[in-house]
C-alpha cells in the first residue's frame, strides 16, 4: 500500500537571519490560532565581545527572531521548545524534574506555565533530512580515500618513473648518435694522408 508523503512543515520565518544560517535538523512544529501575528525572540547565545563590533540585530541581542503569523502553522528548531512554551508535567514519575518531562505518552499531560508563546499550539515534531554531504568522514578514517589517495600516489610515482626512463634512454640515443659521429669523423680524418686537412 502506497502511502502519500508527507511534506515537511517549513520553518517559521526569520526577517533577520543570516543568509548562511543552519536550522537544526529536529524541529517542533507551532500552529499560531489566534488573529494576531506572534513574534518570538528567543536567546540563543550571550553576545561575544570580539575585536569588531557585531553586525546584524541577531548577532548583537544573541536572539533569533522567529515569527508565525496568524493561522499559520510553521516549525521552530526544538532546541528553542522550554522558551516558547514552560511545561509542567503531573505525573508521579515526573515529581522531581516536572518541568523537564518531554513524554508525550498517557497520564503525562502537561500545563502551561510560561513562555514567549502560551498560545501557540504543539502539533508535535518533524526531522528534517539531512542533505548529502552535510556530514563527511574525516579523511584519516576514510580507508577509501586512503586506498584511492595511496592509488594515485603509485600512479604518479610510476608515471614519474616512466619519464625519466624514456629521458635517460633519450640522452643514451643521443649520446650515442653523438659518440658515433665523432667516430665517423675520427675514421675520415685518419683515412687522408697526411699533411692534408679538411679544409682548402
Amino acid at each position: 500500500m502506497n502511502h502519500p508523503p508527507q511534506y515537511l512543515v517549513p520553518l517559521a520565518d526569520r526577517p533577520l537571519a543570516a543568509p548562511d544560517y543552519e536550522d537544526s535538523q529536529s524541529q517542533t512544529i507551532w500552529h499560531n490560532p489566534t488573529e494576531k501575528s506572534v513574534v518570538l525572540n528567543l536567546h540563543y547565545e550571550t553576545p561575544k565581545a570580539t575585536g569588531r563590533p557585531p553586525v546584524g540585530w541577531e548577532a548583537k541581542t544573541g536572539c533569533h527572531r522567529y515569527v508565525i503569523k496568524a493561522g499559520e502553522t510553521k516549525a521552530i528548531p526544538s532546541s528553542f521548545d522550554m522558551a516558547i512554551q514552560h511545561t509542567q508535567c503531573f505525573h508521579i514519575d515526573c515529581l522531581q524534574r516536572p518541568f523537564a518531562c518531554r513524554s508525550a505518552e498517557e497520564g503525562h499531560e502537561k500545563a502551561i506555565v510560561g513562555g514567549f508563546g502560551p498560545q501557540l499550539t504543539n502539533r508535535g515534531t518533524q526531522r528534517v533530512p539531512i542533505r548529502a554531504g552535510f556530514i563527511q568522514l574525516a579523511p584519516a578514517l576514510d580507508d577509501a580515500l586512503a586506498r584511492q589517495k595511496a592509488a594515485e600516489e603509485e600512479e604518479f610515482r610510476q608515471y614519474q618513473a616512466a619519464k625519466m626512463a624514456t629521458a635517460r634512454a633519450d640522452q643514451a640515443r643521443l649520446d650515442q648518435e653523438r659518440a658515433a659521429s665523432d667516430l665517423a669523423a675520427r675514421s675520415t680524418n685518419a683515412d687522408k694522408p697526411p699533411g692534408q686537412s679538411g679544409k682548402k
